[in-house]
């Protein structure tokens, strides 16, 4: 299974990542994590 990446342009999305074992999890990025990479 590969990784894939859900990004969108008000950079907002996910990211789906498989353990070796082939189980999926997404991971999302908190508002924090959107804000702080924001240009002021």
């Amino acid at each position: 299974m590969k990784n894939r990446l859900h990004r969108n342009a008000d950079g907002t999305g996910w990211a789906v990542l498989a353990d070796p074992e082939g189980n999926e999890f997404c991971v999302l990025r908190s508002a924090a994590e959107r804000a702080a990479s924001t240009p002021s």
